[in-house]
């Protein structure tokens, strides 16, 4: 399963996140786009943490 943790830089709550979870790709983003995301996707805080896999069964076992 690939995570992806989506961060701005300077963010103490996503620096935290990506120091618990080691094995996570930290992408950071400028304001910018970061702000468009969040608004598209209506998310209000940060991180924004990504989860993909090419198996169904497993990505519904971490939404549980």
């Amino acid at each position: 399963m690939r995570k992806i943790i989506l961060s701005q830089p300077g963010c103490g709550r996503c620096k935290s996140l990506s120091m618990r979870v080691p094995d996570a790709e930290v992408i950071e983003l400028d304001q910018a786009t970061l702000l468009t995301l969040a608004r598209a996707l209506d998310i209000r805080t940060l991180p924004i943490v990504v989860l993909s896999d090419e198996s169904v069964e497993s990505l519904s076992e971490v939404l549980k």
